[in-house]
């Protein structure tokens, strides 16, 4: 690693700090001032150390330990606590998303939108009902929720559907690999190992439209037509249920088929219209807004005690949803999945460059031509 790229992760980081002071009480409840002393103290100690910097969702369900093992590792850097949306709400009514314009998803929608910023590379936020799913997939992020893998909050609560759960913790960043390598880190010694095989379950093709007009099964054919991934398919027959017991019970029943995860394309969220129980509950108008949300599973993958991912797709605010089974082994082979399949969806190239390098750029204003 040359003088260039260790110059230029000081330009990032500089600008990072820079981004989290403007949005102070907006995305951003805390930041850290002396995040540039660590990263210089690393990279004298290691002069290839990759620096990333992480924030946490403003929630006490958040242990402080995630923190301490995280910076565990080499150029992992604690920066911001990020806002939340009021309540834990589905939808952040204070916040925009960058991406879409739109309402930004919950709850963990600041965490979000300070990685889409650069601010971090990536987040740890909390999940009861698809709050760390959706969030990723309405800005065009990856996301692992790892209650499954036995990353959950300590608090019980309660959905508006007076359902009982522990929050589920995840990561999301811009990089698949950083969301791997973090949630590895949180789990302690376990990795993911080359399975040959996969038993999955998908929606059958014509049954789920997505509010954009895509067939879901159009998404993820794709996936089984990669034969080297020696594909068991189960086909889901009927709609994915919006109703929340209703879809437990439907996750319920193919897991005990033994299958390894359940595929689902979803999306566009909250982008034609908002998933937000509080909306919901506002007669045929309201169940319409949040059936036209573009968010399915999503809403429930905590509530099983699965592990799930979103991988982005070239759809706006769409995202490939992977949900497998309770258990450390079961999580681990649904990442090696992801792996496998992630490179089948590319973002747009802009999207890469107006968020994620934007940080190379000299933002001049009229005042420098003096």
């Amino acid at each position: 690693m040359g003088i260039d790229n260790l110059l230029d992760q000081v330009l990032k980081i500089s600008k990072a700090t820079d981004k989290a002071q403007t949005q102070l009480n907006k995305t951003v409840n805390y930041y850290r001032k002396s995040i540039m002393d660590d990263a210089v103290n690393t990279l004298r100690k290691n002069p290839k150390a990759n620096i990333k910097l992480f924030g946490i969702k403003d929630t006490n369900q958040i242990p402080t330990s995630f923190i301490e093992k995280l910076q565990q590792t080499e150029g992992f850097i604690f920066h911001t606590v990020d806002t939340m949306a009021e309540g834990g709400r589905a939808i952040d009514i204070k916040l925009t998303n960058p991406l879409t314009g739109k309402v930004m998803t919950g709850s963990s929608s600041g965490s979000c939108i300070n990685v889409l910023l650069g601010i971090n590379d990536f987040a740890i936020g909390t999940d009861g009902g698809g709050s760390v799913l959706a969030p990723a997939i309405s800005c065009g992020l990856y996301s692992i929720m790892g209650k499954g893998l036995g990353l959950r909050g300590s608090i019980k609560r309660q959905s508006t559907d007076n359902i009982e759960f522990h929050p589920g913790l995840g990561i999301i960043s811009n990089d698949l690999e950083l969301c791997k390598e973090a949630v590895l880190n949180l789990i302690e010694g376990n990795k993911p190992v080359n399975n040959l095989k996969y038993k999955v379950a998908i929606p059958k093709n014509g049954t789920n439209i997505l509010p954009s007009g895509i067939d879901m099964f159009d998404l993820i054919e794709r996936i089984i037509q990669q034969s080297h991934l020696n594909l068991e398919v189960v086909e889901i027959k009927d709609q994915l249920p919006q109703e929340r017991n209703t879809a437990i019970s439907l996750i319920k029943d193919i897991f005990e088929e033994e299958v390894d995860l359940i595929i689902t394309a979803e999306g566009p969220i909250d982008y034609y219209n908002l998933g937000d129980s509080v909306l919901g509950q506002w007669g045929k108008t309201g169940q319409q807004t949040q059936q036209n949300s573009g968010k399915y599973l999503v809403k429930v993958a905590n509530m099983v005690n699965a592990t799930a991912l979103s991988i982005p797709t070239e759809e706006l605010a769409t995202s490939i949803v992977l949900i497998a089974p309770q258990g450390i082994p079961q999580g681990l082979k649904a990442i090696d999945f992801a792996e496998k399949i992630s490179l089948l969806y590319k973002r747009p190239q802009l999207f890469n460059k107006y968020f994620f390098e934007s940080y190379k750029n000299n933002n001049k204003g009229f005042l420098d031509n003096f």
